[in-house]
């Protein structure tokens, strides 16, 4: 690798190019500080093969996305996209997503048994006012110091810990989001924009997969957020998302059951 970055300084003969070297991995672990290392010297790196590109921070929310869109069930993908730098949701609103998905559940229960519809069920708004914890992405203000944001950490973390546990559909529940006043301001309109994108996206289910890993791509904004990096070059930044879409335009045409579900990673 030193080699590589130092252009043949070393006496050895000049001329070896990023392309001629490869770097095997034994754990899928080992990709992001290896990378990282390697991009530090300013050298181009490319992940090879789906294992590789699961844990490039792009194709993980790309493969999120679609997780979400394929199954009502994966509350994990959704937590990483509602706490993700794009939307930021915070612990307050994150219990109240989760008392909205225990909250749809009954009101299922209680239609099967002859109750209520679920637009007669009280909101969401239990426990959820003031003292519920921060709401998307608020700051603490001029009075914010380490130990406050040490606190909003842990709860950020204990929230997604116990949204990942609920019972009852997170992603149903991004769909009938129920009473605005459960959630903060802004984590009311940053929950209702992420589930239009996500309705939008699911008009795309039946175009081809690599089709719909563009698309998925497209509408996270990942394309420009990587053209975006400092010092980095457009083409090679995005060469991940790229090989993803490879890798799904590849199993669509060679797969014998070519839906999302068998794509995706179990």
């Amino acid at each position: 690798m030193h080699r590589i970055g130092s252009g043949g300084n070393d006496g050895r003969p000049a001329g070896v190019r990023p392309s001629d070297v490869a770097v095997l991995c034994r754990k899928r672990s080992q990709f992001v500080p290896l990378r990282k290392a390697i991009e530090a010297r300013g050298i181009p790196v490319e992940v090879v093969g789906l294992g590789g590109l699961l844990a490039v921070p792009e194709v993980q929310d790309v493969v999120a996305t679609l997780r979400v869109l394929h199954d009502a069930g994966a509350s994990d993908a959704l937590a990483r996209l509602l706490t993700g730098p794009r939307w930021r949701i915070g612990p307050r609103d994150l219990v109240a997503l989760g008392r909205r998905a225990r909250e749809l559940i009954r009101a299922d229960s209680a239609v099967e048994q002859g109750g209520s519809a679920r637009d007669r069920l009280p909101g969401v708004d239990e426990g959820a006012g003031e003292g519920a914890g921060a709401g998307a992405g608020e700051d603490g203000g001029e009075g914010a110091n380490d130990t406050e944001d040490a606190e909003d950490a842990d709860a950020l973390a204990e929230a997604i810990t116990d949204l990942t546990a609920q019972t009852g559909s997170l992603v149903e529940a991004l769909d009938d989001l129920g009473d605005p006043a459960a959630y903060s301001t802004a984590g009311y309109a940053r929950l209702d924009a992420l589930a239009q994108e996500l309705r939008r996206l699911r008009g795309h289910v039946g175009r081809p997969l690599d089709d719909l890993a563009a698309e998925a791509e497209r509408v996270l904004g990942l394309d420009i957020e990587v053209a975006a990096r400092p010092g980095a070059d457009p083409v090679a930044a995005r060469a991940d998302l790229d090989a993803f879409t490879d890798v799904a335009a590849t199993f669509a045409g060679e797969g014998s059951e070519p839906t999302l579900g068998a794509f995706l990673p179990t």
